[in-house]
């Protein structure tokens, strides 16, 4: 050592730089509220059209009327009065929307089956998201299918609930699928927070990450 140099303290490592380059966490890789809330747009303009145009096709057809507009007819019939629509008007107003309530929920099936196959919706792909594992590595389509289900299983029952099979079941499954779709709803602002999860995201073990951030799990 030489002359006049201070040793340093003893069991002392070498000084960290506080200046060096900042590792980023798993929480902060995954995707925050906006570019999520971005994808979901995105996403409504296609479902949107996608339902529209089952709707056009299931138009023609004679489908039972959903217990749900049974429920409003009333309703419906002191509206259509009211704008002076009747005859073959009204009944080309209610088919449509009778084919609309079919189309709604067979269309949301349709296209969240999109995300539970490949693990991005077209909105996510559009802005190079994924859904993974909550710890960054590449999910598979078990995974993809389970984050679905819980994800959409308000529409699910919905769908259940307009199914003529199960028509004395409809009061009791909208029900549930209201509270489950309001909870899930809640659920989705969790993403504000620290882990950048929603409650879908927290039940299945899944985040949603840009793909170049996803490793291989192998």
């Amino acid at each position: 050592m030489e002359i006049n140099q201070i040793p340093p303290p003893p069991n002392q490592g070498p000084s960290l730089n506080p200046f060096g380059a900042y590792q980023p966490t798993i929480e902060d890789l995954r995707a925050g509220f906006g570019i999520r809330l971005g994808a979901l747009a995105i996403d409504t303009v296609f479902a949107s059209i996608l339902t529209g145009a089952i709707t056009l096709l299931l138009s023609p057809l004679d489908l039972p009327t959903p217990d749900i507009l049974l429920e409003a007819q009333d309703s419906l019939s002191e509206l259509f009065s009211m704008l002076s629509i009747s005859g073959d008007q009204e009944d080309l107003l209610t088919g449509l929307m009778v084919s609309s309530s079919y189309a709604g929920a067979i269309g949301s099936i349709l296209y969240m089956l999109i995300e539970g196959f490949t693990g991005a919706s077209i909105g996510k792909r559009l802005l190079k998201l994924t859904v993974a594992r909550a710890d960054g590595t590449a999910g598979n389509q078990a995974l993809f299918l389970s984050r679905m289900f819980v994800k959409n299983s308000d529409r699910i029952l919905h769908l259940i609930a307009i199914l003529p099979l199960f028509t004395f079941l409809s009061g009791a499954v909208e029900s549930a699928g209201s509270t489950i779709g309001f909870v899930l709803f809640i659920g989705c602002f969790l993403v504000l927070g620290r882990k950048r999860q929603a409650l879908h995201d927290m039940v299945v073990k899944t985040a949603v990450f840009k793909v170049t951030d996803v490793k291989s799990d192998y």
